[in-house]
């Protein structure tokens, strides 16, 4: 009999914990809300970095793809297919060169994303050479660290701790870790989250990008689910963001044992690109402005869309090359609410911001990278 009351009390206490946990703050946002805050943030092209009538050979991106930008404005750019990194002023002058193909210290291979460290060093995923690279910000070598023999899809640092958090989609597809936090010398010090996607193959499996804010709080998005998913930098489950789009929303609920979130079984759409945050605590991200055809889903490789080629194969969507209108830029507020949305021209894989500027990568068509002057009305 006590055996029996003992299993009753724990089947009622898992049933309490699949539930969305009382500290874990879910606000929605439906298609109505969104459109009547269209316009509230207005964008200005300041300039675009790169593309194809870029004459410079120091301004021609081969897939552009990540970007940081220092308390100077000094601007660094991921040039992932041309091996380097290339630096800027906040004025678009060409500064200088960090890295050249090679395995070698300060030598790249791929590089596709970049962070600062608290002591405003460079960490570099140099991808296809499997490791992290420090480097001072002239370009000098200060440390480096294998990370096996995947590719690193994101790289961040934290705020106040000596850290380093990345993604890889392929480690945390059979690993089902969301996230990975490492030190400097490369021991995995944790993981945060877990990664939910019924997909068989690697190929076929959504995306995750993700960010932190000056308090070191984890903002994650998926490319197949539109929700925004904040942890706090120990991996517990903040806040749900979830944002109704212009086809079928998904439903979501939040498995707090596992801290992640659960979307419904066999369904998927473009979600969101990846999230940033300004200095207040705005949070934005790329939501869909139009249901995107099952045509423009097959996927082709991307140096067949470029007009000058890359040397690189990627697979993405199909679409034309040029301007677009299936993206619109969302805007909520700390505590998770839309304050404004803009539509957007444009196609983009990433995107960024500093201060009041907003930076759209074009990885793959285009090949750069717009820079707009934000105002809010």
């Amino acid at each position: 009999m006590k055996k029996n009351i003992i299993v009753i009390i724990l089947a009622i206490l898992s049933c309490f914990a699949i539930s969305p946990s009382a500290s874990v703050k879910v606000v929605h946002n439906t298609r109505k809300e969104i459109d009547v805050c269209m316009g509230k943030i207005q964008l200005t092209l300041v300039r675009t970095w790169g593309g194809d009538e870029e004459e410079d050979e120091n301004k021609f991106f081969k897939f552009p793809w990540d970007m940081v930008v220092d308390n100077k404005g000094t601007v660094y750019i991921c040039d992932e297919s041309n091996h380097r990194i290339q630096v800027f002023d906040e004025n678009g002058k060409y500064l200088r060169t960090l890295g050249r193909r090679g395995n070698g210290p300060t030598d790249l291979l791929n590089p596709n994303a970049l962070a600062f460290d608290i002591q405003g060093n460079l960490v570099i995923s140099d991808s296809m050479n499997f490791r992290v690279q420090l480097l001072r910000p002239e370009g000098k070598y200060f440390d480096s660290f294998k990370c096996g023999n995947t590719r690193i899809s994101s790289i961040k640092t934290a705020h106040k701790k000596n850290e380093i958090l990345m993604y890889s989609h392929m480690k945390t597809f059979v690993s089902r870790k969301l996230l990975y936090v490492f030190d400097k010398k490369g021991k995995i010090i944790r993981e945060i989250g877990e990664y939910v996607d019924d997909s068989k193959e690697p190929g076929e499996a959504s995306g995750i990008s993700f960010t932190l804010d000056e308090n070191d709080d984890i903002y994650t998005v998926h490319s197949s689910a539109p929700y925004l998913l904040k942890y706090s930098y120990s991996g517990d489950i903040l806040l749900l963001i979830t944002f109704e789009t212009p086809y079928e929303f998904q439903k979501i609920q939040i498995d707090s044992i596992n801290k992640s979130v659960i979307f419904e079984k066999g369904k998927k759409s473009f979600g969101g690109s990846t999230p940033a945050i300004d200095s207040v605590g705005r949070i934005f991200v790329v939501g869909p402005n139009k249901k995107i055809t099952e045509e423009k889903r097959k996927p082709l490789s991307a140096n067949s869309i470029s007009k000058r080629g890359s040397g690189a194969t990627y697979f993405i969507p199909p679409m034309d090359y040029g301007k677009t209108d299936l993206y619109r830029l969302l805007v909520f507020n700390p505590s998770g609410k839309i304050i404004a949305a803009a539509p957007l021209s444009v196609y983009l894989n990433k995107i960024y911001i500093h201060n009041d500027r907003l930076f759209l990568i074009d990885t793959f068509r285009a090949m750069c990278i717009y820079e707009y002057k934000m105002t809010f009305k």
